[in-house]
């Protein structure tokens, strides 16, 4: 043991758990958007699919790196653009099928009532919510 004693830890995991959400989210991406263009050029015929998945993440890379939300193309009526669908759709389906698996094992309920008239609970289908729903108010954005 030198002068500056154990350092142990203070290896990737420490400096890995001080770094910013989106900044670990841009991470993988990159990650996950480098090896579908790696595999994409080692891979002959029909490798050129796996360009798709690999410009996807890297866009995705990119726009948490740099905190920019207009690349998921949400409109102001929470729907998104046609463009952006198709861009991301490689992303969409691996968060989409993660949510539906989610929603089928989790056993907890959808809502709970807080209040008179007033319920907080997860994103839901249509018809899980009550008959006495009016308005639902998005705090995820």
């Amino acid at each position: 043991m030198g002068c500056g004693g154990d350092r142990g830890n203070w290896g990737l995991e420490v400096a890995w758990g001080f770094l910013p959400r989106t900044v670990k989210y841009s991470f993988l991406f990159l990650l996950l958007g480098s090896g579908f263009c790696g595999l994409a050029i080692l891979s002959a015929g029909i490798g050129i699919i796996l360009w798709w998945p690999g410009a996807t993440f890297l866009c995705l890379a990119a726009a948490y790196f740099r905190q920019e939300a207009w690349i998921f193309g949400k409109r102001h009526n929470g729907q998104m653009s046609v463009y952006a669908v198709i861009l991301l759709l490689p992303y969409l389906l691996a968060y989409w099928a993660t949510w539906q698996a989610q929603v089928f094992w989790d056993k907890e309920d959808c809502y709970n009532w807080v209040a008179p008239g007033i319920w907080l609970g997860r994103r839901a289908y249509v018809g899980e919510l009550p008959d006495c729903i009016d308005l639902i108010v998005d705090l995820t954005a």
